[in-house]
């Protein structure tokens, strides 16, 4: 018996429901789960009132085959059953105000952050000099040249995955999962392009490593679970 769920408030904390036969016969509406009435055939093209616990008028009708409930003149919203149920209850907007990241990974996320922005920029202003100077030889402060083996593009390429790296990382303080996806999604696409470029040494693999650190410290904190 296909259900169809209507959303009575809007923190959607009461539903409802209308169990329709599939062979079309009488349909049974409900409110969060307790019977309101009925509504036979015969009634369904005009429709039906039913009355709320606070005495509102509750009326359901189905128009073209398509079951309608209205509250006062205004249709409920349907209630997609592929969409994520969200819990509403006070018990998880507590357990949503208590969650912490702690004190370890925030500071390691703080650092991390600092650390990335710095050798974007780096990056960065290799790349303008080498583009300016067209040499491949940067003067460092003291007089000396350091020759640059990367090409400029190569250089902002990397920049801007270390800019994605950066979004990650603070996706993360607002518990996203989608931050961490960034991150590695930053660092694989970094490490093909080491290896393609024939630049790729073991400390490529340091982002990695600190990628996979990060992902099993989620899950044995209980954070990942509760990152959106």
């Amino acid at each position: 018996m296909p259900i169809v769920e209507f959303t009575l408030d809007s923190a959607a904390q009461h539903h409802v429901q209308l169990h329709i036969p599939t062979e079309q016969t009488t349909i049974t509406v409900m409110l969060n789960g307790s019977i309101l009435g009925s509504l036979t055939p015969e009634e369904q093209i005009a429709g039906k009132d039913f009355r709320l616990p606070d005495t509102s008028p509750l009326h359901v009708r189905v128009v073209q085959g398509q079951p309608q409930v209205l509250r006062e003149g205004y249709p409920l919203p349907i209630i997609d059953p592929k969409a994520p149920v969200i819990d509403t209850s006070p018990a998880a907007q507590a357990r949503r105000r208590d969650r912490k990241l702690g004190g370890c990974l925030i500071t390691w996320l703080i650092l991390s952050i600092i650390a990335t922005s710095s050798t974007v920029l780096l990056y960065f202003v290799i790349a303008l000099w080498v583009m300016l100077n067209r040499s491949p030889w940067l003067v460092l402060p003291n007089g000396s040249l350091l020759f640059v083996g990367a090409s400029p593009l190569l250089l902002l390429l990397v920049g801007l995955l270390g800019c994605v790296y950066v979004a990650g990382l603070s996706l993360i303080f607002f518990w996203k999962k989608l931050g961490f996806y960034l991150l590695a999604g930053a660092i694989i696409v970094e490490v093909l392009i080491l290896i393609l470029s024939h630049l790729f040494t073991i400390i490529s693999l340091v982002p990695v490593a600190v990628a996979i650190i990060l992902y099993v410290y989620l899950n044995r904190r209980g954070i990942w679970q509760q990152m959106n």
